[in-house]
């Protein structure tokens, strides 16, 4: 005999649980999908380092180059935008609801800030042309660049 004691008294064992599959549902619990998570955050933080860089140029005059409203807008579209809002659509296959919800609005919300400042950056006509024909553009070298190597890294 194969005796538990269980409060003090001997009980016997129980036997196992049958698992019961209920239909459409997969026999896995994880996707087959990888987890996207790491990708949204990152992208993420970069749009709010990008964002606290304008913040700080407007608070602090010649503290940040006028060169730089020219990466916002598309920075905000393609990585705020794009790239949290698959994170959210990739979030709904691994059932994530609370990641997915995230990641959709706040995709949503720099995809819409992106573009609002794509368009008022490239369509305006307020920005002076030198801005435009100067090719010494560090902010723009240095966030490509971080993005290029944590993007290589997380892969």
């Amino acid at each position: 005999h194969n005796l538990q004691v269980v409060g003090g008294l001997p009980s016997p064992p129980l036997p196992p649980v049958p698992q019961q599959q209920q239909q459409g549902q997969a026999q896995n619990p994880h996707s087959q999908h990888a987890n996207t998570v790491p990708i949204g955050l990152f992208a993420f933080s970069i749009v709010l380092g990008l964002e606290t860089a304008e913040l700080m140029g407007s608070l602090f005059p010649d503290t940040v180059d006028k060169s730089f409203v020219l990466i916002l807008g598309p920075y905000m579209v393609m990585v705020g935008g794009l790239i949290e809002f698959s994170t959210g659509i990739f979030q709904v296959f691994r059932n994530n609801i609370y990641g997915a919800t995230a990641f959709i609005g706040y995709g949503s919300f720099w995809f819409a800030n992106g573009l609002s400042s794509v368009l008022k950056t490239y369509f305006s006509g307020d920005l002076p042309e030198e801005i435009f024909l100067d090719a010494n553009d560090p902010w723009g070298h240095c966030i490509r660049s971080l993005f290029i190597l944590a993007f290589s890294a997380v892969l």
